[in-house]
């Protein structure tokens, strides 16, 4: 917690501004968004305990509960229990953002067909990121991947929580929080949102994934773009 959050707590009501609609736990949740978008509150900070955020919003504790419910189901804040807890502003997280954005495309009318399309354009994009920043470690993992795969293959096993893990590293081989944020969110619709694959299907996906590992250890850009966009086609054919 920064000294200069700590102080600011020291007064209340300079913090936050009065509620008196009959929208507050949405105005108490953007007042609270627009604090840590602008870092008058950062990552770690406590919030004062609810009796004084009762008392600055000019709201019942009925209502400060609720608010606090929507930050804390968004991910915003966390609360702790004992000598040292609290709610607490919460450290942001690729985990955290890319449920949300997959909550959202839950509740929207997309396909599994439009899901993977939009999954390979933006791997597509990050190839270059790919080629570029991909450790020997990030390499060995994906190999993991193809290997395991293979294996449940051949067990007549579907494995489309092997794809979903595939492409969650396949993002944060690109070192890049934003990508990964949407590629994880494309992901979190899955696995069982995606449509069950033939044999025939299956094993041609994963041979694409096979000369996309062989591109990326060889850092070749021309040749990840084109495995993503077949294995991109295939997903959506």
């Amino acid at each position: 917690m920064t000294t200069a959050t700590t102080a600011t707590f020291g007064r209340p009501v300079d913090l936050f501004s009065r509620v008196s609609t009959l929208r507050m736990p949405e105005i108490i949740v953007d007042q609270i968004k627009e604090l840590i978008r602008t870092g008058t509150l950062s990552a770690g900070d406590r919030l004062p305990n609810e009796r004084k955020m009762c008392a600055s919003f000019g709201v019942s504790r009925v209502t400060m509960r609720e608010a606090l419910r929507v930050l804390t189901s968004t991910g915003l804040v966390t609360s702790r229990v004992g000598a040292h807890g609290g709610t607490f502003i919460s450290e942001p997280s690729v985990e955290s953002m890319g449920a949300s954005l997959a909550d959202l495309l839950t509740l929207s009318p997309v396909t599994p067909d439009e899901v993977a399309e939009a999954r390979g354009a933006i791997e597509s994009a990050a190839a270059a990121l790919i080629a570029q920043r991909a450790t020997e470690d990030d390499i060995t993992e994906l190999e993991r991947f193809v290997v395991a795969e293979s294996a449940a293959i051949e067990r007549g096993i579907q494995c489309s929580a092997l794809t979903t893990a595939f492409h969650r590293h396949l993002a944060l081989c690109a070192h890049n929080p934003v990508l990964t944020l949407f590629i994880c969110g494309l992901e979190d619709q899955g696995p069982d949102s995606l449509r069950a694959m033939a044999p025939d299907e299956t094993r041609e996906r994963l041979e694409n994934r096979s000369d996309l590992v062989a591109a990326i250890r060889e850092r070749d850009v021309a040749a990840i773009v084109q495995v993503m966009q077949r294995e991109s086609r295939s997903a959506s054919s």
